[in-house]
């Protein structure tokens, strides 16, 4: 072994920099691979770690029946129960000072008589300003949701009044509205109030208890709850719902459930995992480029590494030492790159998680995860041995020397650069062809195939990139990708005080509004019934067109047309183990239907429930009807509006005209929204893998002048003059970038396409995939343009080759 120690320690002399520089480049790669890992799983965890660190309530309980009052008290006793606070609601809604309104139930504002929610119940993450004074009732909290639709800022007056509210909230006869003046003097969040979830009943807007005192007549007692916090979570419910169940028989009290933070939670895991796959999938694709491109770089080294081994084994150097110096270098070079990696992805880690997942992270800034730094660093540098591996054994076992052996046919002539001397084009063009394509022999060879797969590789890149991210942006900005194929869902409140009657004549005044009205392009009659699909719970929609043609998103297949047919998301499909022709047994009303499933669809985010892009189904509004012969099974309306109307003062008119009127407002599936947060993630590592490519290509171009010098000078020997060799170089670089140019951007915005529709398909959205076709043609010029700036500085060193000096050294 001591040959093979006495070859490493020369070769760290003279080739220190070298090797340094590829560690360097290794851990840079690599430490980006384990920040992004560290990321999504620091965004998977980051809403249950909130829920935990903020004292997190797991169920409010709604008491009904003459002992309510007694049986807050008696929820308080129960042995599961560890923490508990009465809360209470007003249907009211926010005006800001430049009439910026949210209604009940867009705004939630909420108070705690007895002042623990918030406090040291459920307790409120301040994002800005300060808490509440709990003695002034002139100061609120207001959630991130609801600062972000108001635009409001800590110090920011409001009204807290009635303001048009959606379901006919309106003071009682004879009594003037409220318009209370606030003060906004901090911006929280708090567990149950994550906007994914539409349903989160808690969101909104905190009041003090000195609001609560100074206003009763503003709050209903049958709007009072409990928020109680269990003392071992979810685990505990089963045995909390048996003592409700033992006060219900003693007290005559019954029990509503209107928030489970269980929910929440999975609707908030549920958002974020959009972004955590966006992290994950960044990881994996920055280690693919990353091994792309090192190993092409490594192959590299350790040519110019193997230019000495012919002379080592004339001097008894077997091939096995020569694997073994290799392997040392190539475990060096992990080793380095894997420690400088572990250190970046640490001084990265403040940028993760992001969008939503970045809210509810309790403890923001730098984190070590010690699982994901340590099982990254000890992948990176097995992975760089095992690719330094081939390349070295390539080296030790050949026996010519260079890039003859690492590049198989490399003494082959260029059939492009005969095709152009025959045709007669310029010696530069020609020659600068031939410097591209053939890569040369011995102490002169250039690995100009491992430039052409890292430059292409960068354009491939890019082009995919381009087309994803296009992609993401149509997603995040046409709702009917993601469900909401109409512009208003309309309906009448049939939980309010209406008649029968009342109601029947409301809806018919809706249905000859829309009817007749120029400015409504379509609607559709339906209902939104809760079904069972081979025992899981999900909304269904059942629909059917009277103007125009308003249809749920359609992602694949066909919408049913018959009471046996159903269109599922695909997390439902996932969830019932069925494909597009399979069968699911569907339970409504107690009748169970066998149904074929015939297409998948993307279902609408309602504020009312917790469903989500792909978790849902399709029925025909004829079963509907078959399962409840009662009704008609039309309870909702789906309106799409004529092209340049502004549905919201049509909305406005109906509700002025028709009694019992409520419209239900477009939300953005928050699964959907929390990738405008992650949509710059591709071009960001398209863009790192390009600058890798331009520096692999400018290193090719700066080589080959150095190397090839004995070439140029007999070029200007023979005749050719500084123009044309500087020509001839960037005929070279030109070449490289048009062959990558041909080969990546088309399959790069191919595979952009094919990623997208398989993304969008676990997403549970319609796949539609976008490919710019402007931005991707620029890259063609741009290439070249870039290609041969790179060129300039080689081509001016190679045209000041003095021929008689180059030639007597050779």
């Amino acid at each position: 072994m001591g040959a093979v120690w006495m070859r490493v320690r020369s070769e760290l002399r003279s080739r220190f920099p070298a090797a340094v520089t590829l560690a360097v480049l290794v851990g840079l790669m690599g430490g980006v691979v384990i920040a992004a890992a560290a990321g999504a799983r620091r965004t998977e965890t980051a809403y249950p770690r909130f829920v935990r660190a903020q004292h997190g309530l797991d169920l409010v309980v709604n008491p009904f029946g003459k002992d309510r009052r007694r049986a807050f008290g008696e929820v308080e006793r129960l042995p599961q129960v560890v923490q508990y606070s009465i809360v209470t609601i007003t249907a009211l809604g926010v005006r800001t000072a430049s009439g910026a309104t949210l209604s009940f139930p867009d705004v939630f504002p909420i108070v705690s008589p007895d002042g623990r929610f918030g406090t040291t119940l459920n307790t409120l993450k301040m994002l800005s300003g300060r808490r509440a004074n709990p003695s002034r009732p002139d100061e609120a909290v207001a959630s991130s949701t609801v600062v972000q639709r108001l635009h409001l800022e800590p110090g920011d007056r409001v009204q807290l009044g009635i303001f048009g509210g959606r379901f006919g909230s309106a003071p009682p006869p004879g009594q003037r509205p409220p318009r209370i003046p606030l003060t906004v003097v901090g911006v929280g969040a708090a567990p149950g109030e994550f906007e994914p979830v539409s349903g989160g009943y808690l969101a909104g807007f905190h009041l003090t208890p000195a609001f609560y005192r100074a206003h009763k007549s503003l709050f209903s007692e049958s709007d009072a709850a409990v928020a109680v916090r269990l003392r071992h979570g979810t685990a505990d419910v089963p045995a909390f719902r048996r003592e409700l169940d033992a006060l219900h028989e003693r007290l005559r009290v019954s029990f509503e459930f209107p928030f489970k933070q269980v929910q929440q939670t999975a609707g908030v895991q549920s958002a974020t995992k959009a972004q955590a796959i966006a992290l994950w999938v960044l990881a994996i694709l920055l280690v693919v480029a990353g091994l792309a491109i090192f190993g092409q770089s490594l192959a590299r080294h350790t040519f110019l590494e193997s230019t000495e081994y012919p002379t080592l084994r004339a001097l008894g150097m077997s091939p096995r030492q020569l694997f073994a110096v290799g392997v040392v270098r190539v475990a060096g070079i992990g080793l380095v790159g894997a420690a400088i990696a572990a250190g970046v992805g640490i001084l990265l880690s403040p940028l993760t998680p992001t969008g939503l997942a970045r809210l509810a992270e309790p403890h923001p800034g730098f984190a070590v995860d010690a699982m994901a730094v340590a099982a990254g660093a000890a992948a990176i540098a097995v992975l760089v041995a095992l690719v330094g591996a081939i390349p070295v054994w390539r080296a030790a076992r050949a026996r010519g020397t260079g890039l003859g052996v690492l590049e198989a046919g490399a003494r082959r002539p260029s059939a492009l650069a005969e095709l152009l001397a025959r045709l007669g084009r310029a010696p530069s063009a020609v020659t600068g062809v031939r410097m591209a394509l053939e890569p040369g022999r011995g102490r002169t060879a250039v690995p100009v195939r491992t430039t052409m797969l890292g430059t292409t590789l960068g354009l491939f890149a890019l082009a995919a990139a381009l087309s994803f991210g296009a992609s993401l942006q149509h997603l995040t900005t046409t709702p009917a990708l993601s469900g909401w194929n109409w512009d208003a869902l309309v309906g009448i409140d049939l939980n309010g005080e209406a008649s029968s009657a009342e109601s029947e004549a409301s809806e018919r005044k809706v249905i000859a509004f829309l009817s007749d009205d120029p400015r409504v392009e379509g609607y559709a009659v339906g209902t939104l019934p809760e079904v069972t699909v081979n025992g899981n719970l999900v909304l269904s929609i059942a629909m059917e067109s009277r103007k125009g043609s308003v249809t749920p998103s359609l992602a694949e297949g066909s919408l049913p047309s018959s009471p046996d047919e159903i269109a599922l998301g695909s997390e439902t499909m996932r969830s019932a183990g069925v494909g597009i022709g399979g069968t699911v047994r569907v339970r409504e009303r107690g009748t169970t239907t066998t149904m074929r499933v015939v297409g998948r669809v993307a279902m609408p985010n309602l504020f009312f429930s917790f469903a989500r892009p792909g978790d849902g189904a399709v029925v025909s509004l004829d079963w509907v009807r078959q399962v409840d012969p009662h009704s008609a099974g039309e309870t909702a309306e789906f309106v799409r509006f004529a092209p340049g109307v502004e549905g919201g003062k049509v909305i406005a008119e109906l509700s002025r005209t028709v009694p019992f009127f409520f419209d239900l407002p477009l939300v953005q599936s928050q699964r959907v929204a929390n990738l405008g947060d992650v949509r710059g993630v591709p071009i960001a590592l398209a863009g790192i893998v390009a600058l890798l490519a331009a520096a692999t290509l400018a290193h090719t171009l700066v080589t080959s002048v150095r190397r090839r010098r004995r070439d140029l000078a007999i070029l200007k020997t023979i005749g050719f003059s500084r123009r044309q060799v500087s020509a001839t170089v960037a005929w070279q670089a030109t070449t490289l970038a048009v062959i990558a140019v041909a080969v990546g951007i088309p399959l790069g915005a191919v595979a952009g396409r094919w990623g997208w529709n398989f993304f969008a398909g676990q997403l549970g959205v319609v796949p539609v995939a976008i490919v710019p076709i402007i931005a991707v043609l620029l890259i063609v010029p741009a290439t070249l343009a870039v290609a041969n700036a790179m060129a300039a500085i080689p081509g001016r060193v190679a045209a000041r080759t003095r021929p008689a000096e180059v030639l007597r050294s050779e």
